[in-house]
């Protein structure tokens, strides 16, 4: 595609091929991302054992947040939250702004760095949820709640026949917060 003048495969061979400039040696490029040294997750550092909290500093370059900000910075919306009931509600609880990357939003940025995370975490992608872009501006707030549903709620039913979350990984994708 990068071949073809796909710019946004061009885009995308130069951040994995962490190629500088205008650089336009596609297969150049190609030849010298190492598929290996794209999924090698930093060493972890324990914050708490309870809760179990670690902490991977320079997860991500700057290219691929700088990437995943730009893909995410259009289409932010309120993020939502899932009441009692099961149905999702802009709530003030929860006063930022998010987007969820889709199956047909998926590119090779995206899909490397949820594989890092899949190395980082032991877990296999199938079990991951949609990536998500959160942007909180200053005094922006997701008040304190729990990140599971209630399977003694019956509202929460059609959620739990996708799964169970068992892991939370936050990725800042600046150091401005």
């Amino acid at each position: 595609a990068a071949e073809r003048g796909s710019e946004s495969a061009q885009a995308q061979l130069r951040i994995l091929g962490r190629a500088v400039g205008e650089q336009s040696n596609w297969r150049e490029i190609r030849s010298g991302i190492s598929i290996e040294e794209l999924l090698h997750a930093p060493e972890k550092q324990a914050i708490s054992e309870t809760p179990r909290l670690r902490v991977l500093r320079q997860f991500a370059t700057a290219a691929e947040s700088s990437w995943l900000m730009e893909r995410a910075r259009d289409r932010l919306r309120p993020a939502t939250v899932v009441t009692r009931s099961g149905s999702q509600t802009v709530r003030g609880a929860r006063t930022n702004r998010a987007i969820e990357f889709q199956l047909a939003d998926m590119d090779l940025v995206v899909e490397i760095v949820r594989a890092r995370i899949g190395n980082a975490t032991r877990l296999p992608l199938p079990l991951f949820e949609t990536s998500q872009v959160l942007h909180y501006a200053p005094g922006q707030e997701f008040t304190a709640h729990h990140d599971y549903f209630d399977p003694a709620n019956p509202g929460h039913a059609e959620q739990l026949q996708r799964g169970q979350r068992i892991a939370t990984f936050l990725l800042y994708l600046n150091d401005s917060y």
